[in-house]
């Protein structure tokens, strides 16, 4: 299969076990740097935001990202388009998901640049009293800079931010565990439900877990690396289970030690710090260091929103106004985004969590994530009827199952 090496079981294992990190990766920045997501997703849930919810989410975010590997192993799309298009067989749906990714698209770009920007800015404030407008137009500056010409400089030290930075968080994790355990005890004893945080029982969960969007912010910009390397029906169970169980153990790990301080945590834009510096007592030394691989990665962040919104839509006005160039639209587009993101200091990062991420989960969910559920079956069992998938289980037929010829309902 074209793209698609023959690798040795090592090699394939290192594949996989890293696939998996990245996956992972896209959830560090703004899951776990401030820590807000894991409280206004799980916690103020009542009890069972401790360990069932995250449980619940990490089951689902398995099966999402299994299905993903193993459509670009058994299709080889090229990019999430492609993907996007063999799981939507009809020309309608195809047009209506289209339309539809690209306002979800741009959408979490406004809202994903505002948090960036209010998270870096209360980090900043919180340790060192920096004034909120120095640290943005250091911010507006360096994130248009960086997604203009640094994307590479960000892909090389990627893998090393997020190792870093889970180290810290970990580290704190486990250490602060003994102390917070009691507390969280306490507080799960009261059995506080959906309804003593405002929530009716049906859109109480399903908010909840729409946070599997964020765990997936990955899944898009790994296509082309999963589809020419993954081989192996197993290697996809092994990165969905790498990432899956390295997101559930890292937000449990966040919502006992958050549940320790709560109700007060849930007040608070920066919960990491919060308990860092409270209840935990963590030395100065490694609030430093987390506070500096904090707002690298979160800045990695931001550029990748930058980056992604530019690629796709600078090539588009570049061919209506033919004397701007394609850079020079990417340039526009990145300082456009760059100064909305001011917008995050006039909001809050809580508000930014409570409604933009959590309208965006709740829209895009139905659509983006839960068809792939029964989809992904439904096509692989009727592709197979059809003669289009063979033997090995991989697509086989003349061209893409993304061209119109393979159109079919539902």
């Amino acid at each position: 299969m074209k793209g698609v090496s023959k690798s040795s079981i090592g090699k394939c294992l290192y594949t996989s076990i890293a696939l998996g990190c990245v996956m992972f990766s896209g959830y560090v920045g703004p899951g776990y740097s401030a820590g807000t997501q894991t409280v206004q997703y799980f916690l103020t849930r009542g009890w069972i935001g401790v360990f069932i919810g995250p449980l619940i989410v990490g089951v689902l975010n398995f099966f999402s990202t299994y299905i993903g590997f193993e459509t670009c192993r058994r299709y080889r799309p090229n990019s999430f388009i492609e993907r996007v298009q063999i799981q939507w067989r009809t020309s309608v749906m195809r047009k209506v998901i289209s339309v539809f990714t690209d306002v979800l698209f741009i959408g979490a770009t406004f809202v994903g640049m505002a948090a960036m920007n209010s998270t870096i800015c209360s980090i900043l404030e919180y340790l060192y009293n920096i004034p909120t407008a120095i640290t943005t137009c250091v911010f507006v500056v360096a994130s248009v800079l960086l997604a203009v010409y640094g994307m590479k400089v960000l892909n090389a030290t990627g893998t090393f931010l997020t190792v870093a930075i889970l180290i810290v968080l970990f580290y704190v994790g486990f250490s602060g565990f003994q102390t917070a355990w009691p507390l969280t005890q306490q507080w799960m004893a009261q059995k506080l439900s959906f309804a003593d945080f405002g929530f009716n029982p049906v859109y109480g969960f399903y908010s909840m877990i729409t946070i599997v969007g964020s765990c997936l912010t990955a899944a898009n910009p790994i296509v082309p690396s999963a589809t020419e390397s993954i081989e192996h029906r197993w290697q996809s169970l092994l990165a969905s289970l790498v990432h899956a169980i390295l997101s559930f153990v890292g937000t449990v790990i966040f919502t006992v030690l958050f549940a320790g301080l709560m109700p007060e945590v849930a007040s608070q834009a920066l919960p990491t710090l919060y308990a860092m510096t409270g209840l935990l007592g963590t030395s100065p030394i490694v609030i430093n260091m987390f506070a500096v691989l904090a707002i690298a990665c979160v800045l990695s962040t931001a550029v990748t929103y930058m980056y992604g919104i530019s690629e796709r839509w600078a090539p588009v006005f570049a061919k209506r106004t033919r004397k701007i160039s394609t850079f020079v639209w990417k340039v526009i587009i990145a300082v456009f985004f760059a100064l909305v993101s001011i917008v995050g200091n006039q909001i809050g990062l809580i508000t930014l969590i409570t409604m933009g991420y959590t309208v965006l989960g709740v829209l895009s969910f139905p659509v983006s994530i839960l068809p792939g559920y029964f989809l992904y079956p439904y096509r692989l069992k009727q592709d197979k009827k059809r003669g289009w998938i063979n033997e090995k289980g991989v697509w086989s037929a003349p061209g893409k199952a993304s061209d119109p010829e393979y159109v079919y309902l539902p």
